[in-house]
């Protein structure tokens, strides 16, 4: 699989699904540096909710905690919250890391 010009990433432009670590790292590079559109072209929901548990130790603590609220919100999914890290601390205002994040998976 390709990843688009409009994406960011370093290091490799291809990879191929058939191998576990390219498939996770293509799946940590979207879930990261991907558009709301790219989401649904580049994930698939049971590929990410089996990929999760290596996943949410591999994304930054705003990505997994706006993946796991998102799930929490949406019955249809089911992330768990598999890095046992501490919460959030609770901000008046989300991080505009976390907001942006949060605007691509809505």
């Amino acid at each position: 699989m390709e990843l688009p010009l409009h994406m960011p990433w370093s290091g490799m432009t291809s990879y191929d699904m058939s191998k576990p670590r390219q498939r996770t790292g293509l799946y940590r590079t979207v879930l990261h540096e991907g558009l709301r559109d790219d989401l649904p072209h580049y994930l698939n929901q049971d590929l990410l909710l089996q990929l999760w548990p290596v996943l949410c130790k591999l994304v930054g603590r705003t990505v997994r905690t706006v993946w796991e609220d998102a799930s929490r919100a949406d019955s249809r999914t089911s992330f768990v919250s598999c890095c046992n890290s501490p919460p959030a601390p609770v901000s008046a205002r989300p991080s505009a890391r976390a907001r942006s994040v949060s605007r691509r998976i809505s």
